[in-house]
């Protein structure tokens, strides 16, 4: 549907276009439009150089994260499902946005060693947006490998509704600076849910 009704090479006619689809059409577990513009102001206050997301579904959150990036930024999105990579990947690609972003098939522990190889050690900025049992288990891989560093930022989706109470939990101890941003689930006006924004205060390197 993005690819036939959308012109390459444009970011937001691909979002409007997968917006337009959530809304209207059938739902879609993208960040959506709404706590997207959370996402976007986030983004547009850290300026990552090197940017990491946990579940990256069919590209939606990539592109929105990748046309933000300041030059030379680098998105690594990181998703276990061969489907939504493969989708992903076209479209990301249909927005002009490859440069930006690799697309890696894995979960965070079998990628650590292709972000090792591409040179990264710390990261600036995670959008943490997959399996909800698994957000505060992957932000703690984040810490203990020593790739969050004072200033990093990291953003947590449906912290309310499907909700990861141990996450929420972990983000309002002394190790962030957590801002909680009350909305509604992804394409609905009903439905209540929490988008975090946390600012890593903790201990660098590895733990």
């Amino acid at each position: 549907m993005v690819l036939r009704t959308t012109p390459p090479g444009n970011p937001e006619a691909v979002l409007d276009a997968i917006d337009n689809y959530g809304w209207n059409s059938d739902f879609l577990m993208n960040i959506g439009d709404r706590k997207g513009a959370i996402l976007d102001k986030a983004l547009q206050k850290r300026q990552p150089q090197v940017a990491v997301e946990l579940g990256g579904y069919i590209g939606y959150s990539a592109v929105r994260i990748a046309r933000q990036l300041p030059s030379g930024g680098k998105l690594y999105s990181i998703d276990p499902n061969a489907n939504h990579v493969h989708i992903a990947r076209a479209i990301i690609q249909h927005a002009g946005l490859s440069d930006k972003v690799e697309v890696i098939q894995g979960i965070l522990e079998t990628s650590i060693q292709v972000l090792h190889q591409r040179g990264v050690r710390t990261i600036d900025f995670a959008l943490i947006d997959h399996v909800k049992h698994l957000y505060l288990k992957d932000l703690l891989v984040l810490q203990k490998n020593g790739f969050l560093k004072k200033g990093s930022v990291v953003v947590g989706d449906n912290v309310l509704t499907p909700g990861s109470p141990e996450f929420r939990k972990h983000i309002q101890s002394d190790e962030y600076a957590t801002v909680e941003h009350l909305t509604n689930v992804e394409y609905s006006n009903y439905i209540l849910d929490i988008v975090t924004v946390s600012e890593y205060k903790g201990r660098e390197g590895p733990q």
